[in-house]
C-alpha cells in the first residue's frame, strides 16, 4: 500500500513540476516583452536597441517561437536569438523545485575554476628554455589566485621566451587580467578601460605597482582559439595592441561587453551587459569581432607553430652552448609538423 502511495506522489510531483514548466503563447509574449524592457533600460549599446527590438519581434512571429512549449526550451532558444547582438546576453529559468546545478549536470563555474588549480592548468619549461602556462581562466583576484600566479610566473621567470596558452580561457576577472599584465610590462601601462551605461562613468584599468616586472623583456606569444572569451580576450588584446605580444592560433569569440543578471516575472533572469571595453589605444574593443591573431593557425596547431617561433628568434640570437640543444629541438620540432598528415 505504502508503495502506491509513494508512486502516486511521485506522479503528482512530476506532473505539478511539468505544468509549471509550461507556457502558454500568452506567457510566452509577455515574458519576451519583460525581457525587451530589461534590456532597454541596461544595455550598454544603445543604438543597438531598435535593431534588436526588431529581431525579437520577428522571432516572435516565427514558427521556431510558436513551437517553444516550456520555460527552459523559451530561455536557450532566446538566448540564442541574443547572441546574434552580443555574446555575453543569456535568459534562464530558474526551476523554483528543481536543484539547478544539479539538473543541469553543470559544475557552476568558480566551483569548477577552484577545484581546477583556479585556472592554472599547466606550467612548463620546454626544451630550449620555453616557460609555457596553460590558463584556464582569470580568477578572482583574491590572497590564493594571486599567490598562484606568483609561483606561476616564478616558475618561468627566467625563461627566454614565454607563450600564454588561452585556448580553452573563457575569460574571468579583469583584476587578475592586470595582475597578470603587470608581470610582462615595464612601466605603469593604462590597459583598458569600462564604460558604465548606469553611471556614465568610464573606470580605467592600469598595471600594479606592486607587482614585480619580471618579464617585461621576455618575448612573449599568446595562443588563441574559438573558446578564448571576454576576460581572456582582452588580455590578449591589450597586450596585442601595446605591441607587448604576438598571437598565434585563431581568431577568438568576440565578447567585450561585462553583464550582469536582472530578474523578471515567474522565476526568469536575462543577463545583460551593461558595460562595454574602450581600448586606450583602438578607443574600441573586441565586441563581436574577436581578436584577430598575428599569425591565425588552427587552434591544435597554435602551440606547435608558437614553439616553433619562438626556437628560430632564440637560434638567430644565441650563441652559447644552449645553441645545439635550440637547433635540435627545432628540426625534431619541424620534422614532426611535416610528418603530420594535413
Amino acid at each position: 500500500m505504502n508503495n502506491v502511495i509513494w508512486a502516486f506522489i511521485l506522479m503528482f510531483s512530476f506532473a505539478t513540476t511539468a505544468v509549471a514548466a509550461s507556457m502558454s503563447e500568452r506567457q510566452k509574449h509577455e515574458q519576451l516583452e519583460e525581457i525587451k524592457v530589461r534590456i532597454k533600460a541596461h544595455y550598454v549599446l544603445e543604438s543597438a536597441l531598435p535593431h534588436i527590438n526588431e529581431g525579437l519581434d520577428e522571432f516572435a512571429r516565427s514558427k521556431g517561437f510558436e513551437q517553444i512549449k516550456d520555460k527552459r526550451t523559451f530561455s536557450e532558444a532566446l538566448t540564442q536569438q541574443l547572441h546574434a547582438y552580443d555574446k555575453h546576453f543569456s535568459v534562464r529559468w530558474n526551476d523554483p523545485d528543481v536543484d539547478e546545478a544539479r539538473e543541469s549536470g553543470k559544475e557552476p563555474w568558480p566551483e569548477k575554476i577552484a577545484r581546477q588549480n583556479y585556472g592554472f592548468a599547466a606550467v612548463e619549461n620546454l626544451k630550449g628554455n620555453v616557460g609555457y602556462i596553460n590558463l584556464h581562466a582569470f580568477a578572482e583576484l583574491t590572497a590564493t589566485t594571486r599567490a598562484l600566479a606568483d609561483a606561476a610566473v616564478t616558475l618561468v621567470k627566467d625563461s627566454d621566451v614565454i607563450i600564454i596558452d588561452l585556448r580553452e580561457n573563457g575569460g574571468g576577472s579583469p583584476d587578475m587580467v592586470r595582475f597578470l599584465s603587470s608581470f610582462l610590462l615595464e612601466a605603469r601601462t593604462h590597459l583598458n578601460s569600462f564604460y558604465d551605461r548606469e553611471s556614465d562613468n568610464m573606470t580605467e584599468f592600469w598595471t600594479m605597482d606592486d607587482v614585480p616586472s619580471w618579464l617585461a623583456n621576455t618575448p612573449l606569444y599568446i595562443l588563441t582559439s574559438q573558446n578564448t572569451f571576454s576576460a581572456a580576450e582582452e588580455f590578449a588584446y591589450n597586450l596585442k595592441h601595446l605591441k607587448r605580444a604576438t598571437l598565434i592560433g585563431e581568431v577568438t569569440r568576440g565578447g567585450a561587453n561585462p553583464w550582469r543578471y536582472f530578474t523578471t516575472s515567474d522565476n526568469f533572469e536575462v543577463g545583460i551587459p551593461t558595460a562595454m571595453a574602450v581600448n586606450p589605444i583602438t578607443k574600441t574593443n573586441w565586441e563581436g569581432k574577436g581578436v584577430i591573431p598575428h599569425i591565425v593557425v588552427s587552434a591544435s596547431n597554435a602551440k606547435t607553430r608558437a614553439y616553433e617561433e619562438a626556437l628560430i628568434w632564440l637560434s638567430s640570437r644565441v650563441n652559447h652552448y644552449a645553441k645545439d640543444e635550440i637547433e635540435m629541438t627545432l628540426s625534431q620540432l619541424t620534422k614532426r609538423a611535416h610528418a603530420q598528415p594535413n
